[in-house]
C-alpha cells in the first residue's frame, strides 16, 4: 500500500502497514505525473481519494498509474461539495461527467466510483482485491 502524508507523519502512517509513503506537498502541483513516471510499471488496483481537490486531473490520468480493471474510488463529502450552490453543481456534473462519458467521446478508460457522505457515516463494499505490492493507493492530505 503506498498513501500520501506529511513527513511528519510518515512514520505513524507506516506504522498502520504503508509499504511507501509519498510527501503530497513536494509532489504538488503534479501528483499525477509523478504516479505516472513511479508507478507505470508496477500499477496500482485501487485508487482511493479522500481529498478531491483535482479529481479531474488525477482521474484522467489513471491510466498512466492504474490497472485497465482497476478502479478510482472518490470519496466525496456533503461538507466539501456543499460549500455553496456553483461549487455542489460542478463536483455532481463532475462524478456524472467521470462515471458516464463513454471512451469515444473523451472518457477516461477506468471505473470512476464516487461515493458521497449525505449522512454522518456510511459503510462501503469495496470488491475484493489480489494482494500485490502495489495493491492501492490512499491520497490523503494529513
Amino acid at each position: 500500500m503506498v498513501t500520501t502524508c506529511s513527513p511528519e507523519s510518515q512514520s505513524f502512517v507506516k506504522s498502520l502497514g504503508a509499504d511507501e509513503t509519498i510527501d503530497y506537498r513536494s509532489v504538488q502541483p503534479s501528483l499525477p505525473a509523478h504516479l505516472a513516471n513511479t508507478y507505470s510499471t508496477s500499477k496500482f488496483d485501487l485508487f482511493f481519494d479522500t481529498v478531491g481537490t483535482d479529481v479531474s486531473a488525477l482521474y484522467a490520468a489513471s491510466p498512466s498509474y492504474l490497472q485497465p480493471d482497476g478502479i478510482y474510488l472518490d470519496i466525496a463529502g456533503a461538507v466539501h461539495i456543499m460549500d455553496d450552490v456553483k461549487s455542489a453543481v460542478t463536483t455532481i456534473f463532475g462524478m456524472i461527467n467521470r462515471t458516464l462519458r463513454p471512451t469515444f467521446l473523451g472518457g477516461t478508460p477506468r471505473k470512476y466510483l464516487p461515493i458521497t457522505f449525505w449522512a454522518t457515516s456510511m459503510v462501503c463494499s469495496i470488491p475484493p482485491l489480489q494482494h500485490s505490492r502495489h495493491s492501492f493507493i490512499l491520497y490523503t492530505d494529513q
